[in-house]
């Protein structure tokens, strides 16, 4: 029961996820090599404690800091019909987002799901203004007609800071990294016996002097 934080249940789950965390990710072989001294050490735990203690019901630090780090997971949104506005706080520039998906052959793949999410005109998600902006604002999950083709209706990305008043803001500070993320609509798409793709979309007029850093990842 001792990781049920991480899998939600015990017993073999427990194990796998110990395995896969301290072997498959070579964790135990990182922490020899790196050295770290009792102090650094404890200094690395009180981070992961500040982190926690900086989650509620709709922050998630951790999250947050998975997403820094490079690694990035979807929040689930719901399916929406096609050519549906994900705008629902009906601020920015509108934009019509529209394409087909086809496999390597030319050939349309229809029922792919696609992922889409963005920030809104402020910058802001969904989640970080929870009360003020519709649930699932700028979030959608479309699926491509029997030609492949979808289309939808969002608003124009603008660049935008992500939340630095926190452990991860101090660790972007002390890397020497600003918080700062270029104008982009991500997406993701998936279909069976299919590889998922994660293509993200940048505007003409982004700032080409700041790098993004993020793999996506979903469970499948």
């Amino acid at each position: 029961a001792g990781c049920s934080p991480l899998t939600g249940i015990g017993g073999e789950a427990c194990e796998d996820a110990a395995h896969t965390i301290g072997a498959e990710l070579g964790l135990h072989a990182a922490v020899k090599e790196v050295d770290p001294t009792q102090e650094e050490w404890l200094q690395a735990i009180m981070f992961l404690t500040d982190t926690g203690h900086k989650c509620d019901d709709w922050r998630q630090e951790f999250i947050l800091l998975s997403d820094v780090l490079g690694v990035s997971m979807l929040v689930d949104a719901p399916e929406r019909p096609m050519g549906l506005d994900i705008c629902l706080d009906g601020k920015g520039a509108r934009m019509l987002v529209k394409g087909r998906i086809l496999d390597t052959e030319g050939n349309p793949v229809a029922g792919a799901k696609i992922d889409v999410w963005q920030t809104n005109d402020d910058g802001f998600d969904d989640v970080q203004q929870k009360g003020i902006r519709p649930d699932f604002n700028f979030r959608g999950v479309f699926r491509t007609g029997d030609d492949g083709s979808y289309w939808f209706w969002g608003a124009k990305p603008r660049s935008y800071p992500i939340p630095d008043d926190g452990p991860v803001g101090k660790l972007l500070g002390a890397l020497g990294r600003h918080p700062y993320r270029p104008a982009h609509l991500p997406t993701s798409s998936r279909r069976q016996g299919f590889k998922p793709l994660s293509p993200i979309s940048l505007t003409p007029t982004m700032n080409i002097s700041i790098p993004m850093r993020c793999l996506g990842s979903r469970n499948r």
